[in-house]
């Protein structure tokens, strides 16, 4: 048998784990939840994009557009 500290250190790590997939789940809702705020308040992506430091391309990933609007080459 292990020593009980083996065993231990085993579960502490499995639940950081998991606590860690909980709080990146979290986190990328509250990204989605930003960049979705941004696009509905009706900033361009290029705006939001340059605000945020990422690429047009994820902010449209983030928060997917309604194509066709005004404007909007759909």
């Amino acid at each position: 048998m292990v020593p009980d500290i083996v065993i231990e250190l085993w579960h502490e790590g499995h639940d950081l784990e998991e606590q860690a997939r909980r709080d990146l789940d979290r986190a990328a809702r509250i990204r989605r939840h930003a960049a979705s705020l941004a696009r509905d308040a009706g900033y361009p992506s290029g705006a939001t994009a340059l605000a945020l430091g990422i690429s047009q391309q994820r902010v449209a990933q983030l928060a997917p557009g309604r194509r066709g609007r005004s404007g909007a080459g759909g």
